[in-house]
């Protein structure tokens, strides 16, 4: 057990992923939601690290939103060419032995990533396992909605900080 008050599950017993979801659903703000989505994925996966990614439109930037483990600290770049960006950029998950990435909410204009990582390699099943809880845990409409809202609000943060050193230049 964890600070989610969640155990790790080794098989893909639906068991699991039902408590990851209650305990998102329990969070008050986004902010909120998004580090308990990430324990509850690192929890759920027995990961050494996960971390929630958002990307530019043109997926050429990336910056962790939500960390759980050994994770960078939210704020941090992720570099181009990684699963990460990699899954951000085609809409599809990727993985190997040490690392799976899985678009959150593929469909949404928004991107983000999962981001799982184990500094033990994974057998095939167990990639397979990740990947599709992952999936499963990234297609919840209620994180989807907090995330837009979320993305909204710092793009207008942004764009009235450009206004103003603008104004003030």
């Amino acid at each position: 057990m964890d600070e989610t008050g969640l155990r790790a599950v080794e098989s893909t017993a639906p068991a699991g992923l039902f408590e990851s979801a209650l305990v998102v659903n329990e969070a008050e703000t986004v902010e909120e939601a998004l580090d308990k989505l990430a324990c509850a994925a690192r929890t759920l996966l027995a990961a050494d690290a996960v971390a929630i990614v958002a990307w530019t439109n043109a997926a050429t930037e990336g910056r962790v939103r939500a960390a759980a483990g050994d994770s960078p600290e939210p704020g941090a770049p992720v570099a181009t060419g990684s699963p990460g960006h990699r899954a951000a950029a085609s809409g599809v998950p990727v993985a190997d032995a040490h690392t799976v990435a899985v678009p959150l909410v593929p469909t949404s204009s928004v991107r983000l990533t999962f981001e799982a990582r184990w500094s033990a390699a994974q057998t095939d099943a167990a990639v397979d396992r990740a990947t599709g809880a992952l999936a499963t845990l990234g297609g919840r409409p209620r994180v989807h909605t907090g995330i837009l809202v979320v993305s909204s609000i710092m793009l207008g943060i942004a764009v009235t900080q450009w206004a103003l050193w603008q104004w003030v230049a």
